[in-house]
């Protein structure tokens, strides 16, 4: 089992088209966390956001994806996005209180 790594460094291509939809939603990529690890033909891509970077979603793909994004990884870009933006909003009234 390989360590996690940050994806920039595994695929460019990925984090890119991840930083490009969370831009859609105003998250900066200062406000996320974003790791991939690969074994054999998958790679998992892993999300931390939230206050501390706490909260965590993951989704394991065919390695294919470093070449050819498909419809189920822009989805997961879309998912992780408006969960980052709502854990945000939450994370920020709960500071003003």
């Amino acid at each position: 089992m390989s360590a996690q790594q940050p994806l920039l460094t595994v695929s460019p291509y990925l984090y890119q088209e991840l930083i490009d939809t969370l831009k859609k939603v105003n998250i900066h990529s200062f406000d996320i966390q974003i790791y991939a690890l690969e074994e054999q033909d998958k790679i998992t891509i892993i999300a931390y956001y939230g206050e501390s970077f706490q909260q965590k979603q993951q989704v394991t793909f065919s390695s294919h994806i470093k070449k050819n994004v498909d419809q189920s990884y822009l989805d997961f870009c879309e998912k992780i996005g408006e969960s980052c933006k709502e854990t945000l909003l939450k994370d920020y009234f709960k500071m003003m209180n």
